[in-house]
């Protein structure tokens, strides 16, 4: 989603808990499934565990993948921070009104081994660009860099930051260390994307009709064009 600047805190939590279940993870619990790096752009040197996960990439109904079950409790403080960002503020709220909650599309845990990044990348497609994209460090340190449209971020473990994903974006390790992030897709729903509102402020979002903004190589400038808030 585009938003207003190249980031956004909404906050931090305690994610000892998530660090405890890590500990106790083997190579094959982060080899199973390589369906993320598959489908997702500069995600190829990844390990990753699907907690919610579809590989269409769909916006709606999204599918709980088993490892869920093992971090469900320990996850609850984030997916709890997330929607209370969203929801307790009145830019969303009146998203809210007809078609309740908003709901998580996606939920995965990214490591990067020593020396290994996801290159820089765009996110392209309809749910991607109409979904929050949520990071918060696991495991990092001071020689983890997150690069969004040419700003270097060092982020700390529990933070919560949304970033902007229609810019050029990516997470480098130059530590001798693996890091662990957790990923969160967070839609709101009915809500429009920055172009939707400049292009078809009187109908929702929907595929087609945001089919070519959606697949734009090039970062979104809505905000700086239009000055929309």
């Amino acid at each position: 989603m585009n938003i207003a600047g190249e980031y956004r805190c909404l906050g931090e939590i305690d994610i000892s808990p998530i660090q405890q279940i890590i500990a106790g993870l083997t190579d094959a619990h982060w080899d199973d499934d390589h369906s993320i790096k598959q489908t997702l752009d500069g995600f190829q040197n990844t390990q990753n565990i699907a907690l919610v996960w579809d590989s269409d990439l769909r916006h709606k109904k999204p599918s709980r993948q088993p490892a869920l079950n093992m971090f469900l409790d320990a996850i609850k403080p984030a997916l709890n921070a997330v929607a209370n960002f969203f929801e307790s503020d009145e830019r969303w709220k009146r998203y809210l009104g007809d078609t309740g909650r908003g709901y998580f599309i996606r939920a995965f845990l990214v490591q990067l081994k020593a020396g290994v990044q996801i290159s820089e990348h765009l996110d392209k497609g309809y749910s991607l660009n109409h979904s929050h994209r949520i990071f918060i460090p696991i495991l990092t340190n001071d020689a983890v860099f997150f690069e969004i449209d040419k700003m270097t971020l060092n982020l700390f473990e529990g933070e919560i930051v949304e970033v902007n994903n229609r810019m050029p974006h990516s997470i480098i390790n130059q530590s001798n260390q693996n890091s662990i992030h957790l990923i969160l897709d967070w839609v709101i729903p009915n809500e429009h994307c920055c172009c939707g509102n400049r292009q078809h402020s009187e109908e929702p979002c929907d595929a087609i009709r945001c089919k070519e903004t959606d697949l734009l190589i090039e970062p979104c400038h809505c905000f700086k064009n239009d000055a929309i808030v």
